[in-house]
């Protein structure tokens, strides 16, 4: 009987992750994606994800001083940082071929 591979599956729990938590594990995706061989078409650009981090580092910023524009711009930036990694975490475990040695390289951490 043929054995089936085990899936290697990213974890993708970020909305229990603080907005500070939810940037630098971002950081970490975009720095294990760009430039990396093993993942070389993305779904979403590297450069507008990096964009998109900056704003929400910078609206984290913003929001320590507890204004409700601030925290609002906060809480929908990381919302879109959430949705961008979740399509990003697909697409690494699509793209991974079940190698935990290739997985990793993304900066995801599996399940």
């Amino acid at each position: 009987m043929a054995r089936v591979p085990k899936l290697i599956k990213a974890v993708l729990d970020f909305s229990k992750m603080l907005p500070e938590q939810l940037l630098a594990f971002g950081q970490a995706v975009w720095t294990g994606l760009n430039g990396n061989v093993n993942f070389p078409g993305p779904p979403i650009d590297l450069n507008v994800f990096r964009a998109r981090l900056d704003a929400y580092s910078d609206a984290i910023g913003q929001a320590r001083d507890g204004g409700k524009k601030a925290i609002t711009l906060r809480n929908r930036l990381g919302e879109e940082v959430i949705r961008m990694l979740r399509a990003l975490a697909l697409y690494v475990e699509i793209n991974c071929k079940d190698d935990i040695n290739t997985f990793l390289t993304s900066g995801f951490h599996p399940r």
